[in-house]
């Protein structure tokens, strides 16, 4: 599977639910998507399957009595990256980054 960019010249996630769009921008940010429901979860294969994310592993947050605290991390491709950076430079504007 190779990462290629979108077709079309707009945010990757055009067309996608605003579900798609937070988890996209959750990651794009280095951030852990914040729903990891079995709703969100369909959300972040559905991206996957769109290479629009990759799945890194699983990240170590910490260890306590019960265990090894984990979650999975993933990445945006430098392609659709690049893309998602390239729209927010025309469409966002320095107050709402605040």
């Amino acid at each position: 599977m190779g990462v290629t960019m979108v077709s079309y010249k707009g945010h990757p996630c055009y067309g996608l639910s605003k579900k798609h769009r937070e988890a996209f921008e959750q990651i794009g940010v280095g951030q852990t998507p914040y729903d990891l429901t079995d709703k969100g979860k369909k959300v972040l294969i559905d991206l996957l399957e769109r290479e629009l994310i990759g799945y890194v592993g699983m990240k170590q947050l910490g260890k306590d009595c019960f265990g090894v605290i984990e979650v999975p991390e993933f990445m945006v491709p430098i392609p659709i990256h690049y893309q998602w950076c390239k729209w927010c430079s025309k469409n966002v504007k320095d107050e709402e980054l605040e």
